[in-house]
């Protein structure tokens, strides 16, 4: 059986510890703070606290953009991007204006990683023939079309399409 005096102690000890606001993580010294980290998803690995310094990135030096589509590919793909009903949702989605009319130019390009002579995400040949040219409007193949026209390489396709502004006849 414990002393009177040892059970007051305890008492006493839990009663104002009760009272005292519990203590936060800005309360810890330093090394208690760092043993104090919130904790990582399930199965998924703990970030680093700080990001790399961008000096550690670096721009790619050379990228193959090369792509080939075997006959059946690419007449499945240029049938999905030449539909009207296509054409109108790039038309909607690009926010173009309502009368404009959009035709696939059957230029595909595979984007490239930037670097200092391919800053816009495109092949340099590309870039500097349509880029800034407002008569071109680019977008990403959509994912499904790839699926259907059974493209599995390269993972990803952009289009070009040129706009007229008046409405074709």
């Amino acid at each position: 059986m414990p002393s009177p005096c040892l059970a007051l102690s305890c008492a006493q000890q839990l009663a104002s510890a009760a009272s005292r606001p519990p203590r936060s993580s800005a309360c810890l010294n330093s090394a208690a703070a760092a043993r104090v980290q919130p904790a990582a998803a399930p199965g998924r690995p703990r970030l680093p606290r700080r990001l790399p310094p961008l000096a550690a990135l670096r721009a790619v030096e050379s990228f193959n953009h090369d792509f080939d589509l075997d006959e059946q590919q690419q007449q499945k793909l240029d049938e999905l991007l030449y539909s009207d009903l296509f054409c109108q949702q790039v038309v909607r989605d690009c926010k173009l204006p309502e009368e404009t009319q959009v035709e696939f130019t059957g230029i595909l390009f595979q984007p490239v990683p930037w670097s200092p002579n391919s800053r816009k995400g495109m092949p340099q040949e590309l870039e500097e023939k349509y880029y800034g040219n407002e008569q071109y409007t680019f977008i990403n193949v959509p994912p499904v079309f790839m699926f259907q026209a059974k493209i599995f390489q390269p993972p990803r396709l952009c289009a070009i399409y040129k706009r007229s502004d008046q409405p074709s006849a």
